[in-house]
């Protein structure tokens, strides 16, 4: 995010959210959801990480005014190595894993 001069906007709760989670796999999770949306999000961009209670649940969500997903890769978001096809620079690869 340093190296293209992202903004990283961060909203917090007022108080902290406790989770029964791995923490290693949790910084990943968030990591993942981050570096996709630097890696599609040009230079000077916002990047928005917002973590909220809903209800009784704990919600993590990362936003960016970047390339966005056409209809048809949101329909297939959450399968495992599913990439956006067209159109999209591949030079910094990816698996696809929660892309």
């Amino acid at each position: 995010m340093k190296r293209k001069n992202h903004t990283l906007d961060i909203t917090l709760p007022d108080k902290t959210l406790w989770i029964e989670a791995d923490p290693v796999q949790m910084a990943q999770v968030l990591s993942n959801l981050l570096n996709n949306a630097a890696k599609y999000t040009d230079a000077g961009g916002t990047i928005c990480l917002d973590i909220r209670l809903e209800d009784t649940r704990r919600v993590f969500g990362v936003a960016d005014n970047g390339i966005g997903m056409s209809i048809a890769t949101l329909q297939k978001v959450f399968r495992m190595f599913a990439q956006e096809q067209a159109a999209l620079d591949r030079s910094e690869g990816g698996l696809g894993i929660g892309n």
